[in-house]
């Protein structure tokens, strides 16, 4: 379910319609068994008779607080509510412009992908790892961001150090494997 996770993110922030989720999504539900009305493959079932595993621990037997979910798809389910009610609250992601930060880039590796989203007074950055691996990049970010500083902190409760501000138009970015980063420069 992590490795969904940068997809998800640049599926949120990138453009200005709606998001969506499938169902058990957020819990990291594999649609695995068979319904009665076609194969095993990795989708939930519509159908009313069938139950969806991971779902029904978030249900907890009625009480629907995630009580039997585990540490992990507890961990899953607060990011994807962190990431949704920041692109529901934050009108940059709903009307905001879209700035590629990948052709400034020169030896930035293949596995990360970087944006801005910006309006009048908001600047976020996105920066998404789909790799597996650990990975640190210097990002080169447009001259008109000025005054750049080490106060900004990424509002995805994820294990992704805080970017430091190498020069004035650079971050040294460190992604942990199939994490995400979202965070207001101004």
């Amino acid at each position: 379910p992590q490795k969904a996770m940068p997809a998800m993110v640049l599926s949120a922030t990138i453009g200005k319609g709606l998001v969506m989720i499938y169902f058990g999504q957020e819990v990291g539900e594999p649609g695995a068994g068979d319904a009665g009305f076609g194969q095993e493959d990795g989708r939930t079932t519509i159908f009313d008779y069938w139950g969806v595993p991971e779902h029904q621990k978030w249900m907890n037997q009625g009480a629907f607080d995630g009580g039997q979910l585990s540490l992990e798809q507890q961990q899953l389910r607060d990011q994807y509510q962190q990431l949704l009610n920041l692109v529901n609250h934050s009108p940059v992601f709903a009307s905001g412009s879209f700035t590629d930060l990948m052709p400034l880039q020169q030896g930035f590796p293949s596995s990360l992908y970087a944006y801005l989203r910006e309006s009048e007074s908001e600047t976020w950055l996105v920066c998404v790892n789909f790799g597996g691996e650990l990975t640190t990049a210097t990002l080169q970010l447009p001259k008109r961001l000025q005054n750049l500083n080490n106060s900004t902190t990424n509002v995805l409760n994820t294990d992704t150090e805080r970017p430091l501000v190498v020069e004035n138009h650079q971050l040294m970015l460190r992604l942990g494997a199939y994490r995400s980063m979202v965070m207001q420069l101004k």
